[in-house]
């Protein structure tokens, strides 16, 4: 009898470490999967506050354009009627030079949005991916607590029957107390939505 409780707990206890060691491996993946979440997000941030910049950056070019119009529109009904086309076709030449370079400008900081939006659609692809990952291992996570939960109560309660036999048929504490072994490497008992935390 007494090499039957042995192997039974031994069994018990294999049944009992495989679950605690899935657990652990399966938290840690959790923990790397949330790095990755978290890593994303400030990625995505950075992205952000870039196309910010590049939409000030714009709005600060497009300011100055105007500005220049209405300087080189000041400047055509100041002299256009005196003989100064020289000036005038000179101060035009300036102007339009400026507005060309903030046009060109615009046209980067629009291409860097554009980039940058894309790489924050990509992030955005990859969070909702790694966020189902996350879930499936959360998951997994609880369903290995309930079932380490499980193993632990039913543990429990054949201990108790042991004691309670031996109790009542005066049966030697020495064949069924090897069962405090298997409640000995429990780690928690809760509640079975307790989900337990290493």
């Amino acid at each position: 009898m007494r090499e039957l409780i042995e192997e039974i707990n031994t069994k018990l206890k294999d049944i009992i470490n495989d679950l605690i060691k899935k657990r652990i491996e399966v938290s840690e993946s959790l923990n790397v999967v949330q790095e990755k979440i978290d890593d994303k997000i400030e990625e995505a941030k950075g992205y952000k506050n870039n196309v910010d910049a590049a939409k000030d950056s714009i709005r600060l070019f497009e300011s100055e354009i105007e500005s220049l119009k209405s300087d080189l529109q000041e400047l055509n009904t100041r002299f256009s009627n005196k003989d100064l086309n020289a000036i005038i076709d000179a101060g035009n030449r300036e102007i339009n030079g400026k507005i060309a370079v903030r046009e060109k400008e615009i046209a980067k900081q629009r291409e860097k949005i554009s980039e940058l939006t894309e790489r924050a659609r990509t992030i955005k692809d990859l969070l909702i991916n790694l966020k189902k990952d996350k879930e499936s291992k959360k998951s997994r996570l609880d369903n290995l607590n309930d079932v380490i939960y499980y193993y632990e109560q039913e543990i429990n309660k054949m201990h108790k029957a042991h004691w309670r036999i031996e109790l009542i048929l005066g049966i030697p504490v020495g064949i069924f107390c090897s069962f405090s072994t298997v409640i000995g490497i429990r780690e928690h008992v809760g509640t079975p939505n307790s989900h337990l935390t290493i």
